[in-house]
């Protein structure tokens, strides 16, 4: 599956800390990083805005330096799969647990949008 994540400027992802929330209903995928795209903090499903609040009051994520956001909105049916993907390739700090769910794979952050 091919996503579209989310970059604040034409080629500048978002900071985690300044981003402006998507809209309450926006539902996917969000990816929090440091640093570099390779160390990834937290990979979270389901409402975006919700994920991304909660993720900037959980303190293990915030003493990360240098936070950087992005997100994809998916259908709600293919969220587990694509997390599952996510999680064993991107092998994040912070994540839920797996699920049954067969993983999708998607682009990756560098692979472009």
């Amino acid at each position: 599956m091919q996503l579209q994540w989310r970059k604040c400027a034409r080629d500048t992802w978002c900071a985690f800390e300044t981003v402006v929330l998507p809209d309450a209903n926006a539902s996917g995928i969000l990816l929090i990083w440091s640093g570099s795209v390779e160390h990834v903090v937290y990979i979270g499903q389901g409402g975006i805005a919700k994920n991304l609040k909660w993720a900037r009051q959980f303190e293990p994520i915030l003493r990360q330096p240098n936070l950087f956001v992005t997100w994809a909105t998916v259908p709600e049916d293919s969220q587990n799969g694509i997390r599952n993907y996510l999680s064993g390739r991107l092998h994040p700090v912070h994540s839920e647990r797996p699920t049954p769910d067969p993983q999708i794979p998607v682009n990756l952050l560098w692979e472009g949008t």
